[in-house]
């Protein structure tokens, strides 16, 4: 089936798909308008949860799958077996629908949630297992540019890197939030160039969305059958 394409007038519905972390997040929105969202703490599986979302929220819009226009996810990193779940959902129905499909990092997105970007901003990921995933990005003509590779380490790592860095840096995720204490007593001496953000602790699909558009806008479009999830470390069953 071709793909999708964006004519004068039309609208382009996108479905975005957030199962890296605790928190479900799927997002339906039109261009970059939000149109609703559904954000879920996943005590259960992922896979229970996400497809009868998935189906609900498009028959609220009285919407089916053949509408959607672009599909967005996230591809971690993030918990390894809920990633998979919303990768290979994403991915199965591109395929077989011929929509255009946008994978982005767990990282990344949550960078786009900080509003202060006028400073560094850092990405914290709770990995488990006492280590972090992170990454750096900075603004550059508007857009958030990595300067680091995805990189998982224990917190004393992260705080080492940290300190070896110039310039103001915000902190934003849950490995931010998690261990707050531990990296403000770490990154003391630099303390006056420090501010940890509460307001993005979860990569969130809405913000997933409005980045998966500007890719498709800029035909950077990924390959389904070649997208796989980021892991950044060897995988385990969680």
């Amino acid at each position: 089936m071709a793909k999708k394409t964006k004519g004068v007038g039309d609208k382009l519905y996108i479905l975005g798909v957030d199962t890296t972390t605790e928190l479900l997040s799927i997002a339906l929105s039109e261009d970059l308008q939000l149109i609703d969202a559904v954000e879920l703490d996943c005590s259960q599986s992922h896979a229970e949860l996400l497809f009868p979302q998935l189906d609900h929220l498009l028959k609220k819009w009285h919407l089916e799958m053949g509408d959607i226009g672009l599909l967005v996810v996230d591809i971690g990193p993030g918990m390894f077996t809920g990633t998979r779940v919303g990768v290979v959902a994403q991915k199965t129905m591109a395929i077989v629908l011929g929509i255009p499909l946008v994978g982005l990092t767990s990282l990344e997105i949550l960078a786009s949630q900080v509003e202060d970007k006028d400073r560094l901003i850092c990405p914290v990921i709770d990995a488990r297992r006492g280590e972090v995933y992170f990454s750096v990005f900075e603004e550059r003509d508007g857009e958030l540019i990595p300067v680091t590779q995805n990189m998982a380490l224990p917190p004393q790592g992260l705080v080492d890197f940290l300190s070896s860095l110039k310039g103001k840096i915000i902190l934003c995720g849950s490995g931010a939030v998690r261990y707050r204490e531990f990296m403000q007593a770490g990154l003391s001496d630099i303390s006056d160039r420090i501010t940890i953000e509460d307001g993005a602790i979860f990569p969130s699909a809405r913000i997933a969305n409005q980045k998966g558009y500007r890719r498709y806008l800029q035909k950077q479009l990924d390959d389904p059958l070649g997208l796989l999830p980021l892991y950044v470390r060897q995988p385990v069953s969680w």
